[in-house]
């Protein structure tokens, strides 16, 4: 079964693949949700997840890529980034890539947006 999230970025629809893992599985069992993601380094939009996800047997990143969805180990946060970035000494689980291109919506932005996210499994 394909898991595909439905997001809406300050009411524009996109749409994302997610990957096959446990940690998604979890982040969809938290229902809808939204989210105010406000601007960092101006290369990512983040915010608080309201429930942590379990980082164990995922691999993590120390590179982010433009238009992935990630979680940060020990902020618990999802962050959307705009531009492909090194986040070293983070790291990084990769949750799925957004469809559509989003980075000039999210370059263009303010210094927040409001982010509603859905996980489907078809």
């Amino acid at each position: 079964m394909a898991k595909t999230m439905k997001l809406t970025i300050d009411g524009i629809a996109y749409t994302a693949t997610m990957q096959e893992n446990m940690v998604t599985d979890m982040l969809g069992f938290q229902g809808p949700l939204e989210f105010q993601l406000k601007i960092y380094a101006d290369q990512e939009y983040y915010a608080p997840l309201p429930n942590p996800l379990p980082f164990s047997s995922i691999p993590l990143t120390t590179t982010v890529h433009a238009g992935g969805l990630y979680c940060y180990e020990g902020f618990i946060a999802l962050s959307i980034p705009f531009e492909d970035a090194p986040v070293h000494p983070y790291e990084a689980m990769h949750l799925g890539d957004i469809n559509e291109d989003i980075s000039s919506h999210l370059a263009m932005s303010g210094n927040t947006v409001i982010l509603k996210i859905e996980i489907v499994v078809t």
